[in-house]
């Protein structure tokens, strides 16, 4: 799950030697990430362009539209889009008020998805979204992204400025001890372990991506199942009973890459604010923007196999994220727990007053 699935967690001496041994298959096709990012068209977006630039579009004309930032003020009249220049600002967060038309005393935050760390991929921002009951998820309270270990003097910086408080990582004990999370001080630090594979698992996904592509999914969706939702419940449960005090937000999840066990916890949150499903598969296959980050890290540790022609690209199953991959997750969940929430407060011990407090905490009307 994440990175977890690297030359490094996969392989070892034996398995080469099995390998040689007994070789492999050699034509393989695979498909192009983007084609399973889910798209949905969001009332209001911002484009960053340089360090102070930001392209804003709304999808509604209105006779004028007042886009504030801290104390500035700018207004446009009968347009659907603007660009704003700032002073140099990590994650700036844009209010724009509508008069006339159909948004008429309509009011709506908007900042960028992706949040631009030089050292640190898929980090984002998971507000912005709008709910069933007519609410929003508040912006820069809830980050997502990739571990921490590499970052640098700016990232931390930025990391201040977000006013991160919470750091919960989701990466095993061994991807903790070989990359520790680098953090500014003050910070408050969570380490729930999600175990990684080992011993029959690791050949399992061995001799699936050698010669079984088509079984990679059904390891991969027992990594998100039985690993993430029904043994590793009480990290989950965790993570709510943080998100329910408002003294540790800002919060930001992590695994290795963002993706999975970051995914799985972001999906369950997202559902229990009640975005979407279309929205919440937006928002999970949006990883995928990052498949060349993701195969770029494995470049390191794959050297050492490319003697027996494997590439990153024999990866490529559980470098992307699919649609079906979540789907199937919260079927598994109701299937086996009823619901959701019941799921949240029978497993994960997240009682309807956690539930309540992280809806305050974390919606805006």
């Amino acid at each position: 799950m994440g990175l977890s699935f690297t030359a490094v967690s996969l392989y070892n001496e034996p398995m080469l030697t099995w390998v040689a041994r007994f070789g492999r298959p050699a034509d393989f096709t695979f498909p192009v990430p983007e084609d399973y990012i889910v798209t949905v068209l969001e009332d209001v977006a911002v484009q960053r362009h340089g360090r102070t630039t930001f392209h804003i579009r709304w999808q509604e004309t209105a006779d004028s539209v007042a886009i504030r930032y801290e104390d500035e003020v700018m207004t446009v009249s009968g347009a659907q889009e603007t660009v704003v220049e700032i002073g140099t600002a990590v994650h700036p967060i844009f209010t724009l008020s509508f008069r006339g038309g159909v948004w008429h005393g309509r009011t709506l935050a908007v900042a960028e998805r992706a949040v631009p760390l030089q050292k640190v991929v898929n980090f984002r921002d998971i507000g912005g979204y709008g709910t069933g009951d007519g609410r929003t998820v508040r912006w820069g309270l809830v980050f997502r992204s990739g571990d921490l270990s590499r970052l640098n003097g700016r990232d931390e910086a930025n990391l201040q400025q977000l006013g991160v408080r919470s750091v919960c990582d989701l990466r095993s004990g061994e991807e903790i001890s070989r990359h520790p999370d680098r953090l500014p001080p003050g910070m408050r630090y969570w380490p729930l372990s999600v175990a990684n594979m080992t011993g029959r698992a690791r050949w399992r996904a061995l001799h699936a991506t050698l010669f079984r592509r088509e079984a990679l999914h059904e390891l991969m969706l027992e990594g998100y199942t039985r690993v993430m939702v029904d043994e590793n419940v009480a990290a989950v449960g965790h993570i709510f009973h943080l998100l329910a005090e408002r003294q540790n937000l800002p919060l930001l999840v992590h695994c290795a890459a963002g993706k999975d066990r970051t995914g799985v916890v972001i999906a369950l949150l997202l559902y229990t604010l009640g975005v979407s499903d279309e929205v919440i598969m937006a928002d999970y296959t949006m990883s995928n923007l990052y498949y060349r980050q993701f195969k770029a890290a494995l470049e390191p540790d794959i050297k050492r196999l490319r003697p027996l022609g494997i590439t990153a690209d024999e990866l490529h199953a559980v470098l992307i994220v699919r649609p079906s991959m979540l789907r199937a997750t919260f079927a598994h969940i109701r299937r086996e727990y009823g619901s959701v929430l019941a799921y949240l407060r029978a497993a994960a011990g997240v009682d309807d007053a956690v539930v309540t407090a992280v809806r305050q905490n974390l919606l805006r009307l």
